[in-house]
C-alpha cells in the first residue's frame, strides 16, 4: 500500500510534491463539445509537445458516433481504444507536461479545430 508520508512509489516527500520533482510538470484539462474528426486528432495528438510525459481523454470521433474512444499516451506511445457504447459529443483531454511547455488556450484551440 501507499505510504501518504512517503509520496509516490514510496519515494520521500520532499518540497512540491514526492521527491520534489513535481513542480517541474503541470497537468492540462481541456474539453469540446462536437464531434471530432479522427485524422485532426490524429495529427494534434501526434504533434503534442516533446515534453508531454502523460496524456488520456475520451473523445467522441465523428467516424464512431456509437461509442467514446479512448487515448492514452504515456511518452512516446499512444493508442486508441474503443470506450463504452455512449451518445455523447464532449471530448476531454488531459496532458502532463514540462511546466509552462504548453498553452491551456491553444490546447483548447487545437482541440476545438479538430471539429468536424
Amino acid at each position: 500500500a501507499r505510504d501518504p508520508a512517503r509520496g509516490l512509489a514510496g519515494a520521500p516527500a520532499g518540497p512540491g510534491g514526492p521527491a520534489g520533482h513535481l513542480p517541474h510538470f503541470e497537468s492540462l484539462s481541456v474539453q469540446c463539445t462536437g464531434r471530432l474528426d479522427r485524422a485532426r486528432v490524429r495529427a494534434l495528438l501526434t504533434d503534442l509537445h516533446p515534453s508531454v510525459v502523460r496524456a488520456k481523454g475520451l473523445l467522441a470521433l465523428a467516424d464512431d458516433a456509437e461509442k467514446q474512444t479512448i487515448f492514452q499516451r504515456v511518452g512516446k506511445r499512444w493508442s486508441f481504444e474503443p470506450g463504452a457504447q455512449a451518445q455523447v459529443t464532449v471530448s476531454s483531454l488531459v496532458v502532463i507536461a514540462a511546466r509552462g511547455a504548453l498553452s491551456q488556450q491553444v490546447l483548447q484551440r487545437q482541440l476545438e479545430a479538430c471539429r468536424v
